[in-house]
C-alpha cells in the first residue's frame, strides 16, 4: 500500500492499553473505529468479542510516517490535519 493511502486509511484504536496520561484509564475489550470503515470489518469485531465505539470520520489524530529507504526518504502527512510536517535526515 502506498504511503499516503496507507496514512489516509480508516483507523482502529484500541482502549484496553493503559492511557499514557494519569489516570491511566483502560477500558477492557474497547475498539475505537472511524465511521469510514465498512460495517462488515465493524460486525467482525463486534463477533469477536469487541465493544466497538464508532467515532467521526479522520477524528483520530494526525498520523505522519518517514518510509526509509536505499539511499533516499519518503515522507507524508495524513490529511486529518489542516497543518502539518514531516522531517528527516
Amino acid at each position: 500500500m502506498p504511503l499516503m493511502e496507507a496514512l489516509d486509511a480508516p483507523t482502529v484504536t484500541v482502549r484496553s492499553f493503559p492511557s499514557s496520561f494519569y489516570p491511566r484509564s483502560s477500558f477492557a475489550k474497547l475498539v475505537a473505529c472511524e465511521s469510514r470503515l465498512p460495517l462488515d470489518v465493524l460486525k467482525g469485531l463486534q463477533a469477536r468479542g469487541h465493544e466497538v465505539d464508532v467515532e467521526d470520520a479522520y477524528s483520530h489524530g494526525q498520523p505522519s510516517m518517514i518510509e526509509v529507504m536505499p539511499g533516499k526518504l519518503i515522507a507524508g502527512i495524513s490529511s486529518r490535519t489542516e497543518v502539518g510536517s514531516v522531517a528527516g535526515w
